[in-house]
């Protein structure tokens, strides 16, 4: 099989597949189901792949890539600006991206470290959208705004796209700050940058924080506020949280 027809097969494997997992479900769907739909043997499927994980895996890459490019950009914002832009970033990104959502008894079929960085990037915007210095009621309303973003998508995919994302971001608007404006603008960047703790981790920081992990007994909370840094910045450069939160901690 040369490089171009290796290809097209990989190609056409995943978007088969990832039409099986919209129809039937992710637990539903087999390897053979996938092989049998495309008129090729399963050993075909697993030459490309190793398992249906993978498969999922692959399919979910671009939009967890597009989801950190929202966040990186954000993170250089200041906090109001940087809240309204992850909240419409990964708005957009949902509805671009709905029957891969409608899978969600699959993603819980994903291993390390791609369920961890499903779990990081949704730390990362709760951490972004209830600012810096969040108290926990800050910290629960960005959680539920998080929560908010995907389910009506899914569930009115029937009504137009310009209107379900009108509603959504009103009523995220609603939720976190009560003005329920139905059309979300970006506040111009105050003057000064960014307020609250700084994402850059020096390497001094970066000791400290090491320090404070290898000890065992520090949260991301209490690690950022000894080093000066976001939580975010902190699941950055040590990976993951010290208190290893249960999967479904901040997710979606």
């Amino acid at each position: 099989m040369d490089g171009q027809a290796a290809s097209d097969t990989r190609s056409r494997i995943l978007a088969t597949a990832g039409r099986l997992f919209a129809e039937q479900g992710y637990d539903q769907t087999s390897l053979r189901q996938i092989a049998v739909r495309l008129d090729v043997s399963k050993a075909a499927v697993l030459y490309h792949f190793s398992s249906k994980a993978q498969i999922l895996a692959t399919l979910v890459t671009p939009m967890l890539d597009q989801a950190k490019a929202v966040l990186d950009a954000a993170e250089e914002m200041d906090p109001e600006q940087a809240r309204w832009t992850v909240v419409t970033g990964l708005l957009d990104g949902i509805l671009d991206n709905l029957p891969l959502l409608r899978v969600l008894d699959g993603w819980w079929a994903m291993r390390e470290p791609l369920l961890h960085r499903v779990m990081e990037q949704n730390a990362r915007t709760i951490d972004i959208i209830a600012g810096p210095q969040a108290g926990l009621r800050e910290r629960i309303r960005a959680t539920a705004v998080v929560s908010l973003l995907a389910r009506p998508a899914m569930h009115h995919r029937d009504a137009p796209v310009a209107d379900v994302r009108r509603e959504v971001l009103a009523a995220a608007r609603q939720l976190f700050d009560g003005t329920g404006q139905a059309e979300v603008s970006s506040p111009a960047p105050r003057a000064g940058g960014r307020r609250g703790r700084r994402t850059v981790m020096t390497r001094e920081r970066l000791a400290k924080a090491r320090r404070m992990q290898a000890a065992g007994t520090y949260t991301v909370e209490e690690i950022a506020q000894a080093t000066g840094v976001s939580r975010a910045t902190v699941y950055r450069h040590l990976g993951k949280e010290p208190d290893s939160p249960a999967p479904h901690s901040d997710t979606l």
